[in-house]
């Protein structure tokens, strides 16, 4: 969100994980700024953990289901590990369901015997981004990752809300994952955070964000009915909990700068 003015405001990189993380990790990501005024930049994250080492803590955040507002100013970095929706429970540092977590963050460091600004430390002072992904990756490896049953089923489903346009309601999610509803729905919560219900809202309204920041001509009820809103009431409602603005809100505060794609990481 607000893609322009967060080009200039800080650099993000994307990384990919080594091939014995993969089965946990989305991938790595890493920012730094230098701002001569604070700024403020949010996103409609993806439905999943992320691990970040900042200068004072490492900061675990459950699924978040509204925008994100991150609060940035000075020079600083921050190094993130974005988990695969079911990744973060694999993990020995998991405790307890992740929907405790859900719209929430800790220091993770204390349970983990991490000096967190050392880590924070190591991982500026790193060669470069590759070196930084590799100690990264050797954290994670102390964490003990190991599958449980179910996990990549979990994951396969919500890339299936998230991909295919026809899925609009939870019971079609259940019955393409040959589960009963309730099941989804504990399972869901327990793994990644949130419910099936959740999980397709999440993603349809990250679409329409999109597809407003393209820049072209939208009618809005067109929108809805091709997100599976049964009204564009509906689709209002969903859009303005999630980012804090309707649709034509947001469509307004884009109109001063180009269009493109919001932040989901």
């Amino acid at each position: 969100m607000r893609p322009q003015q967060a080009e200039r405001a800080f650099r993000l990189r994307r990384l990919e994980p080594p091939p014995d993380l993969r089965a946990f990790v989305s991938h790595y990501w890493l920012i730094d700024w230098d701002l001569p005024a604070p700024f403020v930049q949010s996103v409609l994250p993806n439905p999943a953990a992320n691990l970040v080492a900042e200068h004072d803590q490492l900061s675990l955040s459950g699924v978040w289901t509204r925008r994100y507002d991150r609060h940035l100013e000075g020079r600083g970095s921050v190094y993130g590990i974005n988990f695969r929706p079911a990744g973060f429970h694999a993990l020995r540092a998991a405790r307890g369901p992740m929907h405790a977590l859900t719209d929430h963050s800790r220091d993770l460091a204390p349970d983990i015997g991490v000096d967190a600004p050392a880590l924070h430390a190591q991982l500026r002072e790193a060669e470069d981004d590759a070196a930084r992904a590799e100690q990264l990756s050797a954290l994670l490896r102390t964490l003990d990752p190991e599958a449980y049953p179910g996990m990549a089923q979990l994951d396969a489903l919500v890339a299936l809300a998230r991909e295919d346009r026809d899925l609009v309601r939870a019971e079609q999610l259940a019955e393409r994952g040959d589960m009963t509803l309730r099941s989804l729905q504990r399972r869901l919560r327990e793994h990644v955070g949130v419910g099936p219900k959740a999980l397709i809202r999440r993603f349809r309204v990250q679409e329409a964000a999109a597809r407003l920041a393209e820049g072209e001509r939208v009618d809005l009820a067109a929108l809805a009915l091709s997100l599976g809103y049964a009204d564009q009431a509906h689709f209002s409602r969903d859009f303005k909990a999630t980012v804090g603005a309707s649709p034509r809100a947001y469509l307004a505060s884009l109109d001063a700068q180009p269009r493109r794609e919001p932040s989901d990481c």
